[in-house]
């Protein structure tokens, strides 16, 4: 799959597990921005970027660990929240910025 595919699948595939997860959805309509979802749920707006999930293993490492993506600085302004979606495990993780990118927990489609 080219890699735009696999962009707008993780777009729409967020925007599915969020919603089953009782998130009001929007999308905003600007094509191209700083954000891609806009989450709500019970008073709480989320402005999410999302990325497909990508992994490597660094030198001197045997495991894979996430690619992880940087905020720019207009993100960090509006508070954007890097949100990583896995093609294999159907999950998506929000990232909390204040702590570890590894540490994302997962809203899982069930």
């Amino acid at each position: 799959m080219k890699q735009t595919k696999k962009g707008h699948f993780a777009e729409l595939a967020a925007a599915a597990i969020l919603t089953k997860n009782n998130y009001d959805v929007f999308h905003p309509l600007q094509g191209h921005g700083p954000v891609d979802l806009i989450a709500v749920k019970d008073g709480e707006i989320i402005l999410l970027d999302i990325k497909t999930n990508a992994k490597r293993i660094n030198s001197g490492r045997v495991t894979p660990s996430r690619i992880t993506r940087q905020r720019s600085e207009k993100q960090k302004r509006m508070g954007v929240r890097i949100a990583y979606y896995d093609i294999e495990d159907l999950q998506l993780h929000i990232t909390d910025h204040d702590r570890d990118c590894q540490d994302a927990v997962p809203i899982v489609l069930e």
